[in-house]
């Protein structure tokens, strides 16, 4: 369904939404004539361990349009070296799609900025506690459905959903894989930090 200019979020219908990606849904979704404001919840990962996950995804991911077969022969360390590879991609998105190799100091504090400001924060690694911050922020009770507290304990415990490709394949801390990754991310290992410190203070 295209809900592109039909103010979804202003017209009172709609109490979540859940966007894989910022811009867009900023761009198409969002409507300030009705002066209705939103708060944004997400989960946060470390930046390389991100990108090693959508590295062994990308792989064997035949059915996505931007696969290519000549993924499958790439080490990490090369693909962390390809103008292919993404860069600052969290940075990127909260400063309006800019280049990620073109970012500065600037829109790094703009991008904290909007963190600080518009987001409850979770970390892939607290995933229980996470879920616990979200739900006393927005008042969400628990559900009193059997399924669903079972549903929400794999995901939050045992890490339901998660990548599977990269289960065991993660790179060492430390390593010369991981500075590369560090490398071309540095302002999204900037970013993860700051969001570290925003959870670890209960914003």
């Amino acid at each position: 369904l295209d809900a592109r200019g039909l103010d979804p979020m202003g017209s009172g219908l709609v109490d979540v939404a859940i966007a894989p990606e910022i811009l867009p849904f900023v761009t198409h979704l969002l409507d300030d004539s009705r002066g209705v404001r939103g708060r944004a919840f997400a989960l946060f990962r470390h930046p390389v361990e991100r990108f090693a996950s959508m590295f062994y995804y990308l792989q064997t991911a035949h059915w996505e349009p931007t696969y290519s077969p000549h993924m499958a022969n790439y080490t990490i360390m090369e693909w962390a070296k390809s103008p292919r590879a993404e860069s600052n991609w969290l940075t990127s998105n909260l400063c309006g799609g800019v280049d990620g190799r073109q970012l500065t100091d600037a829109h790094l504090e703009t991008a904290k900025d909007v963190l600080r400001r518009k987001f409850v924060v979770g970390l892939t690694s607290e995933m229980a506690e996470s879920w616990r911050r979200f739900r006393s922020h927005f008042g969400w009770e628990e559900s009193t459905n059997p399924d669903a507290e079972s549903c929400m304990k794999t995901m939050t415990e045992s890490g339901g959903g998660v990548n599977r490709n990269d289960r065991n394949r993660g790179i060492e801390r430390g390593s010369a894989e991981w500075d590369a990754v560090a490398s071309v991310n540095a302002f999204d290992v900037r970013l993860y930090e700051y969001t570290v410190e925003l959870f670890r203070s209960g914003t």
